[in-house]
């Protein structure tokens, strides 16, 4: 799979755009694309922000779990409140949210539950961090779905070897983002244009990222996409 350009292959493209060849120019460049990654994401809840079936391993006795999650060569965390589900598959069970001091007011002393239950409730415990009831619990794997961030790179040279979150299909526009940021640094004149050069690129990703197939489905379709209510229904042909 094709994943774009490092952070340093970005770091490089942009020093040579700019045409400010200075140590500690890169030195700024490095920190300047970690900080627009960030700008970038809050843009707009991105797809691909969104991941499901991260695997949070819980051990029995412990209640409290920090969201961070690797998949492959990238790390990601994950903010509790963005959490969507919680789930331990392996029991057929999806996890009740509910508050923290609903938790505490159930298990003073944190001792519920045996090797033989599986987690039933889960709350919120700090931004990145849950907990979950009972604390005593079979040793399990849950499932989690949900918005993730990615955990960025220490800005030196081994660091950014990796690549963004972003991926391929929308590097264009956050590389010429990250040029429009390094060039108002320079106070150059293109510093503008290419702001709005790249605003306009990330608006049009944003628009391709919220679009739905619209193709037109056969009947036959739709009898089996689990939403066009009565079309669902073996046996039900309204075309006969």
């Amino acid at each position: 799979m094709f994943n774009g350009l490092s952070y340093e292959d970005i770091v490089s493209h942009v020093v040579v755009y700019t045409g400010n060849e200075d140590p500690n120019f890169r030195s700024y460049v490095r920190q300047l694309v970690l900080l627009a990654e960030l700008r970038y994401l809050k843009m707009h809840d991105w797809s691909f922000l969104r991941k499901t079936g991260l695997v949070l391993p819980v051990v029995s006795g412990t209640a409290e779990y920090d969201l961070s999650f690797t998949v492959g060569p990238n790390t990601y965390t994950m903010a509790a409140n963005e959490i969507e589900t919680v789930r331990a598959e392996a029991d057929n069970v999806i996890l009740k949210r509910v508050m923290l001091d609903e938790i505490r007011r159930l298990d003073p002393d944190n001792s519920d539950g045996s090797i033989n239950d599986t987690p039933a409730y889960w709350a919120v415990a700090g931004q990145n961090r849950i907990r979950i009831w009972p604390p005593q619990t079979k040793s399990i794997n849950l499932q989690i779905d949900g918005k993730v961030f990615p955990q960025q790179p220490s800005p030196d040279q081994a660091g950014f070897s990796a690549f963004p979150i972003i991926p391929a299909k929308f590097q264009e526009a956050f590389i010429e983002y990250v040029k429009a940021m390094a060039l108002d640094r320079e106070n150059d004149d293109r510093a503008l244009q290419k702001k709005q050069e790249a605003l306009t690129l990330i608006l049009q990703d944003i628009q391709s990222d919220l679009e739905v197939d619209d193709r037109i489905r056969s009947m036959e379709e739709f009898r089996y996409d689990g939403v066009s209510g009565l079309l669902d229904i073996p046996g039900f042909r309204p075309w006969d």
